[in-house]
């Protein structure tokens, strides 16, 4: 059996060129002016003829690959970078998403400078990319580049990997259709065969086919979620959806101070170009789009592993990093996440990727990480965090090292202090005297100031239990919830008028769960829930006991000296993420672990080769090798896909149309026609009261952002308020709330509302009151 962890040396392998110095000068004989201009003319038209004809699928498709793979191909020959297959792809995407970002910002800004207050529409935006890769082409022809040709290998095995994410779609069409999840469980079981299959492949073939079944595996989970129901399935991604709306229907991006969500392009202007150059339905570009892009990611993952890892470690290192926990159903509704994480892989990639020309490629690293500045303020605020931190204790250790070996010459660091202090820089004026979006930090700093850094776990948990779950919500009584509501939103809200202590004994605190569907091996559901905890316990023992290894490498000079330093960073960042309250409610400890561990899995590839080579000095190692690295991936895929909690009774939201997941996540027909009735009939400044979920509709759909309440409880109903009940409140029965970090689902107080309501709209399933 081949061992999980390649024993084939670390050299350049192809289909991934670590890079070349200088540019492409002379590199082709039959290079010419006129042939170039010709071609990227003719180029250009039939961009502008597709996106004019886009009614056509298969065009709005070009329009699509274009945009996003031509500038950043252009940008990168430009700058005399050369990257070959999966290194390009995902650099050349990530810098197409930033340069598409800027464009649209400018567009944006410009025009209405000149009497256009609608500029984001098809013509400007057009007439923008035009002149954006007119500008590109032409400095390629300034510096005698040529145009890009980028050689990507497609071994026969890429074709039938990708026909894994078509059949997930289909599969997750025909669950919504009532037909079963048979499709779906069969295209996910194939895709995590694949994935085990490359862990047995030798050498070239285990090379080649790794980045295919990557995307296509992930690509799939992603669809298997993102693709559920005629709205758009999770939490945060309703409130990005309804910045997205407002903007695309106003034609213009205009932020509002303090609003975090309208200051992140890459869910207002960014999808507005996407939808008016492409032709995509809105709920589309988050369904699809975002998600067949940010499948991309984990390729970055295992391409940035390789620099210093065998394939094979790498590619079981990139799979752990997003088959992690909740990952899987949460990501697909990050849309801004996912903009922000493969802008964040690219940058990584460019910095480390050796023999670049060092002045360009840092041009290009300013360009990613203006572009993540703009897309993401979180992953922002976590790479200035990092860059700052490497470039400072870069400093300390090149002055404490001098003072013991004077002799030995400075390394370049990989982050130009140029790079640095300018993302910095971006960082604050973006999200402070320009769009103002700064509250969640100020109320970060806040916390820590008044209450500490608090490095205790969330009430409840003991520290092993924070480490191992991370800070969680924790279900709570209704009645409890209630109390915790009124004592917590009744001194803020002196505009409350509530209902007497008659009626509000008439609001009923009733516990009421969703139910859960049967499974085949419910009796398996403990022990598998212990094994797939213990793998994920292993694995972050494995990036801590890594990192520790890379620290003890770089004492020695075995380890370049800013990949240790930005470990050491990120380590610890994401340890106090995990077991600090201040910290976990400041930012979502699972959602920073993603990012960390982008560059955390180094150490940990670090450490499973270094067991595996004292494992091999025998046979019976080499197995338990082998036999590790499939055991690690078997359990992270086949829990995080579903797979196995569908048979034990806990299914999550891809493989079920019942049960908690569905009623929290599924937005009907209805549900949208009620939300969009109040947004258009409501009257004007009065609150509208709802549960979580209920709120999540509004944001999505009613074009109502502020005024909405989502804790529906005796004591904080506003008897002039509107209440709006969806239909897992009026079908399911149940509501949702959530303060802090309590969680409570009870009965939906549908008698109370109908005696003390007005009904003044109803779908049959969907209803509001007055």
């Amino acid at each position: 059996m081949a061992s999980a962890v390649d024993t084939a040396p670390n050299t350049t392998r192809p289909g991934i060129v670590e890079g070349a110095q200088g540019s492409h000068r002379g590199e082709d004989s039959s290079w010419s002016v006129p042939r170039q201009l010709s071609a990227g003319l003719a180029g250009l038209a039939l961009l502008d003829l597709a996106v004019l004809g886009r009614q056509s699928v298969s065009l709005s498709i070009l329009v699509l690959a274009v945009m996003f793979v031509v500038p950043g191909s252009l940008l990168l020959r430009a700058l005399g970078i050369v990257l070959d297959g999966a290194r390009w792809l995902v650099c050349a995407v990530g810098a197409s998403i930033a340069l598409l970002t800027f464009m649209v910002l400018a567009v944006n800004q410009l025009l209405p400078l000149f009497g256009n207050d609608r500029p984001l529409t098809t013509g400007p935006l057009l007439t923008g990319l035009n002149l954006l890769l007119v500008a590109l082409a032409a400095a390629c022809l300034i510096v005698r580049a040529g145009l890009p040709r980028p050689r990507i290998e497609a071994p026969p095995v890429a074709a039938l990997t990708l026909l894994a994410p078509l059949l997930a779609a289909a599969g997750v069409e025909r669950i919504d259709n009532a037909k079963g999840i048979t499709l779906l469980v069969v295209s996910l079981s194939a895709s995590g065969l694949a994935m085990l299959a490359v862990l047995l492949l030798r050498g070239a073939s285990a090379r080649r086919a790794a980045p295919w079944v990557l995307y296509s595996a992930f690509l799939g989970l992603l669809l298997s979620y993102s693709m559920h129901g005629p709205s758009l399935y999770g939490f945060d991604i309703q409130q990005e959806f309804g910045t997205f709306e407002a903007t695309h229907a106003a034609a213009h991006w205009v932020v509002m101070p303090g609003n975090a969500y309208d200051a992140m392009l890459s869910i207002s202007a960014l999808p507005t170009a996407l939808a008016e150059l492409t032709g995509f339905g809105d709920a589309w570009i988050f369904k699809i789009v975002y998600p067949v892009l940010f499948g991309l990611m984990p390729v970055g993952v295992y391409v940035l592993a390789t620099r210093w890892l065998r394939p094979k470690t790498a590619f079981l290192g990139a799979s752990l990093v997003v088959l992690q926990a909740t990952l899987v159903p949460e990501i697909p509704a990050l849309a801004r996440q996912e903009i922000g994480l493969l802008l964040f892989i690219a940058l990584l990639l460019v910095a480390f990727t050796p023999r670049l020309p060092r002045r360009r490629s840092q041009l290009l690293l300013l360009v990613l990480a203006l572009g993540l500045v703009l897309s993401h303020y979180s992953s922002g605020y976590i790479t200035v965090l990092a860059l700052v931190g490497i470039t400072v204790l870069r400093w300390g250790f090149l002055a404490f090292g001098r003072l013991r070996r004077r002799s030995e010459p400075r390394s370049k660091p990989v982050f130009a202090l140029l790079v640095v202090v300018a993302m910095a820089a971006a960082s604050y004026t973006w999200n402070g005297p320009v769009t103002h979006s700064t509250g969640n930090v100020a109320s970060f700093g806040t916390t820590l100031a008044t209450q500490g850094v608090q490095i205790l776990p969330n009430k409840g948990s003991s520290l092993l239990q924070t480490w191992l779950g991370g800070n969680v919500t924790q279900q709570v009584p209704p009645k409890q919830f209630f109390a915790d509501a009124a004592a917590k939103y009744g001194p803020l809200r002196t505009w409350l008028i509530p209902y007497g202590q008659g009626a509000q004994d008439n609001f009923p605190a009733v516990a009421s769960s969703a139910p859960s569907a049967p499974g085949l091996l419910p009796s398996a559901a403990t022990p598998w829930g212990g094994a797939v905890t213990t793998s994920r316990q292993l694995v972050n023992l494995g990036f801590v006991v890594g990192a520790v290894l890379l620290l003890v490498r770089l004492r020695r000079r075995r380890t370049e000296l800013d990949l240790g330093l930005l470990v050491v960073v990120l380590l610890g960042v994401t340890a106090l993420a995990r077991v600090s309250s201040s910290f976990a409610n400041a930012y979502n400890p699972e959602r920073l672990a993603l990012q960390t561990s982008c560059v955390l899995v180094v150490g940990l590839g670090v450490l499973l080769e270094s067991l595996q080579a004292k494992l091999s000095r025998r046979a019976t190692g080499r197995a338990v090798a082998a036999t590790g690295g499939m055991v690690l991936l078997f359990l992270a895929y086949a829990d995080s896909s579903g797979l196995v909690p569908t048979l034990t009774g806990t299914a999550p939201g891809n493989l079920q149309t019942q049960g908690e997941y569905h009623e929290r996540f599924y937005t009907t027909e209805q549900d949208m026609a009620a939300a969009r009735w109040l947004g258009d009939n409501r009257k004007k400044d009065a609150p509208i009261f709802t549960d979580r979920y209920g709120m999540l509709t509004l944001l999505a759909d009613s074009g109502v952002t502020d005024g909405i309440f989502s804790d529906l409880t005796p004591k904080t109903l506003d008897q002039r308020a509107y209440v709006f009940a969806p239909s897992r409140n009026i079908v399911d029965g149940r509501a949702r709330g959530a303060i802090g970090d309590e969680l409570s689902t009870y009965v939906y107080p549908t008698a109370f509302l109908n005696r003390y309501k007005s009904l003044i709209y109803s779908s049959g399933t969907s209803e509001v009151f007055e």
